[in-house]
């Protein structure tokens, strides 16, 4: 999803309340914030677990006819990210099609480690997931996933049938400049938590949603998001995401260029991501196709879903045919 999809401005807010936190949001954050909720799981399955270079475990949830057409489900990175972002397409592509969505390292129940994450970290875990999966699949990615599920790609490119991006990064025509010591202050022990609590509560998790929704903001990705990030080490991963660490630097040319998988991009409006450079694209790539699914802010799986289930199974049938 596209929660804090573009960080850099929230980012350098937030180092100038630095001190504010420190002072008053410090002992708020340790005596009344709760940062080891009961976690359910994000999507209607229980989880079962992979495992990344170093003996990480990766959660994946599977769903559907185990002898159909395998699809894997990318999730967005932002400060509460999980596999319940993709939840609409998980339930309804389920019931025909073998569907696997994962939570990337850091989020939901994969493992939460105190490190500095960075692309490889995030583009290992899909890779972990097509190889749990172990045939050629369809994959679907939301937001900056899109980035690693491309990236991923490239490296098995044997194991990507296809790859539907939906609201991706890095097709705005320019990068922002990263404020890389934001990661250094959120991996703080003290004012580090709070100040992800901060952007984690309640209010500002709807208040940064709302912009991805044309109409009300969906309760259950509301109140998930929240739950997921009041885990322990919760901050690590959104510390490498609001320092910038996790985007692709002119991805264009550096990444999208080099997949070689038919891509489809599902888009619309979006708060915080631009598509200025994607009709250019895709117009100097054959196997890339874009599709408006019009009145949605970002998140088209949960307010257009019918549009956005029958773009992809089309999309998908034409593969596989």
């Amino acid at each position: 999803m596209n929660i804090f999809t573009t960080p850099f401005v929230l980012a350098g807010k937030l180092l100038k309340a630095a001190p504010f936190a420190a002072a008053a949001g410090i002992g708020y954050s340790a005596k009344f914030v709760d940062h080891d909720l009961p976690l359910p799981d994000p999507v209607a399955a229980e989880p079962t677990f992979a495992y990344m270079p170093g003996g990480r475990t990766l959660a994946l949830y599977h769903r559907g006819p185990s002898e159909a057409t395998p699809v894997l489900l990318v999730h967005s990175v932002n400060a509460a990210a999980s596999a319940a972002e993709m939840r609409p397409l998980f339930d309804r592509l389920a019931l025909d099609l073998s569907v696997t969505a994962l939570d990337l390292p850091g989020y939901g129940k994969s493992d939460r480690e105190a490190i500095v994450y960075d692309i490889d970290d995030m583009t290992s875990g899909v890779v972990a997931a097509l190889e749990d999966i172990g045939r050629r699949t369809h994959v679907i990615a939301l937001s900056l996933g899109s980035e690693f599920a491309a990236r991923a790609s490239t490296i098995r490119p044997d194991l990507v049938a296809s790859l539907t991006l939906i609201s991706p990064t890095g097709f705005g025509g320019n990068d922002s400049t990263p404020p890389e010591k934001l990661g250094d202050v959120l991996r703080m022990p003290l004012v580090g938590q709070a100040l992800f609590d901060g952007l984690t509560s309640q209010p500002t998790i709807n208040y940064y949603l709302a912009k991805s929704f044309v109409g009300d903001v969906d309760p259950g990705l509301s109140s998930y998001s929240y739950l997921t990030a009041h885990q322990p080490n919760a901050r690590f991963a959104p510390a490498a995401f609001l320092s910038g660490k996790l985007f692709t630097r002119h991805a264009i040319e550096t990444l999208y260029a080099k997949v070689t998988a038919p891509t489809l991009v599902l888009f619309d409006e979006d708060a915080y991501s631009s598509f200025a450079e994607l009709a250019p694209f895709t117009s100097q790539h054959d196997s890339w196709t874009a599709q408006r699914i019009e009145g949605t802010r970002g998140l088209p799986q949960f307010e257009a879903p019918d549009a956005t289930v029958q773009a992809i199974t089309d999309f998908i049938g034409t593969i596989d045919r």
